[in-house]
């Protein structure tokens, strides 16, 4: 019985059953959301000839931009008092930067 124990043990902590988090929904990384929000925005200018204009979650936002040189997007993600923008399109570049102190942009 003592092995049948185990054995049981060992799948429910392989499976994640073991986890702390059971029953909880795992919160979703930077790069998975990244990744999400450039699936849903090619598809939103797809079906729509233009991006999303604003969409907002606690730790992040989406931002159409229209511009001369073309539309584009980009997203804010928020943690703490910290911001980091990635940019999409032909402003990719100059929309683009790393964490820094909300305070100082």
């Amino acid at each position: 019985m003592k092995k049948l124990c185990s054995l049981f043990l060992i799948i429910l902590v392989l499976s994640g059953c073991g986890s702390s988090n059971f029953g909880a929904e795992e919160k979703e990384t930077e790069l998975q959301t990244k990744s999400r929000i450039e699936t849903e925005q090619t598809d939103y200018q797809r079906d729509n000839g233009k991006y999303e204009q604003t969409k907002r979650d606690g730790d992040y936002e989406v931002h159409e931009y229209v511009s001369p040189k073309g539309n584009g997007y980009q997203i804010f993600f928020y943690k703490d008092n910290m911001i980091k923008s990635v940019g999409y399109g032909p402003e990719a570049e100059a929309r683009t930067f790393d964490w820094q102190l909300r305070d100082d942009i």
